[in-house]
């Protein structure tokens, strides 16, 4: 019986909630998520630092070098677009709270068309350094 009361105060805070709220509690959520990144991404790269010179004397050594490889490459990736989408949405919000009613519909096509590109060359990238 408490879960669903707890559930409806839950659901009715953020039914009331302004934007400003809402804005506040995604941006404390996607900052979580990008230091729990961070932090993961460290702990396998001193990982692999550490296991390096006991796995170079296996048959697999070249494939765990390859994912490391990508996984830099991955996570440069993720970093720079974690990067645009936060500042994108401080952006937006900056404007809704300060009430300029500007669009930005143009900054958003440009973001996404150099994301677009981005995506394109590291993947012809991955198709030459794969072909090695």
């Amino acid at each position: 019986m408490s879960n669903t009361s707890s559930t409806s105060f839950i659901l009715s805070v953020f039914e009331n909630a302004d934007i400003p709220f809402l804005a506040h509690v995604s941006l404390c959520i996607m900052l979580a998520i990008f230091i729990l990144i961070q932090c993961l991404f460290s702990f396998y790269a001193y990982v692999n630092r550490v296991n390096r010179e006991r796995d170079k004397n296996t048959l697999v050594f070249p494939l765990i070098d390859r994912f490391y490889g990508v996984m830099k490459i991955t996570h440069a990736t993720f970093y720079f677009i974690y990067v645009m989408v936060i500042y994108s949405f401080v952006e937006r919000n900056k404007q809704k709270i300060l009430g300029r009613e500007e669009n930005s519909l143009g900054r958003w096509s440009e973001n996404h068309s150099f994301l677009r590109y981005m995506s394109k060359t590291g993947q012809k990238k991955m198709n030459v350094e794969g072909a090695d």
